[in-house]
């Protein structure tokens, strides 16, 4: 690996410091048509350079309201139809970001109200190739979670770097020239150093909160992925363990977090 010089990295620290830097949204999706309106409502308070989407082959109305509702952006709506992997999905929505930075989101994810004033002062971070954030699932309603606060960490944010890429068929993750990025991440040819953690973003999950109907539906698609998820370590189980029960499990109050 190449090693900058202090006065190198600092010269080059200062130009990204000082320059605007533009942030590319984007997301994969396959038949979110009852959850893309409040994902783009979300993203208003952002002022995204651009919003790229990637649809999976989807058979309900989400390609009609990806372009009704993300027509107040920059959008590019790209078509591949969703195969065995994630994280060519993933790819191939990153190779159309033109923006510095990408922050990489689900259908059912949306970000805490303080994330866009957060995001704005982060990503001119003069040593940081990569930002993880924690997720907090909602269940049994919107106005509660379940499990830690701040144990589901999740590498959504990076630089529009060539050298980064998804890995992994499905659980995939952003990797640098195929290692994949921690937090304490050790550097760059660029000179950069860190994946940083910022606990102050919650990402917000709102999966669980679909029908039933649309849960097992879910499962059901997931069963393709059986063997690949157990090589990641995680099984996957049958179709109804998608579709958790209220009296299972032990909720905290949203407002804890906030």
């Amino acid at each position: 690996m190449k090693l900058w010089s202090g006065a190198n990295k600092a010269m080059l620290f200062k130009h990204y410091e000082n320059t605007p830097q533009k942030l590319s949204i984007m997301l994969i999706v396959l038949d979110e048509e009852n959850l893309i309106k409040q994902w783009f409502d979300h993203l208003k308070n952002y002022n995204p350079f651009e919003v790229v989407v990637v649809d999976g082959g989807s058979t309900d109305q989400t390609k009609t309201f990806v372009n009704k509702y993300g027509s107040h952006f920059n959008l590019k709506l790209i078509e591949q139809p969703m195969g065995d992997s994630f994280a060519e999905q993933r790819n191939l929505a990153k190779k159309h970001c033109r923006g510095d930075w990408i922050l990489a989101l689900d259908a059912d994810e949306t970000l805490s109200p303080n994330s866009p004033a957060v995001i704005d002062k982060i990503i001119h971070d003069q040593s940081t190739v990569a930002f993880s954030f924690p997720r907090v699932a909602l269940f049994p309603d919107p106005d509660h979670f379940i499990g830690q606060p701040n144990a589901d960490l999740q590498l959504r944010l990076f630089r529009n770097l060539p050298e980064i890429s998804y890995i992994y068929k499905v659980h995939e993750r952003p990797a640098y020239k195929g290692k994949p990025i921690h937090p304490g991440f050790f550097g760059t040819d660029q000179g950069w150093q860190w994946c940083r953690i910022k606990r102050e973003i919650k990402m917000i999950h709102w999966g669980n909160l679909k029908s039933e109907a649309e849960l097992l539906a879910r499962g059901n698609r997931w069963q393709k992925f059986k063997t690949e998820s157990k090589k990641r370590g995680l099984a996957v189980g049958a179709a109804e363990t998608f579709a958790p029960k209220k009296t299972n499990v032990k909720s905290r109050p949203l407002s804890e977090l906030f």
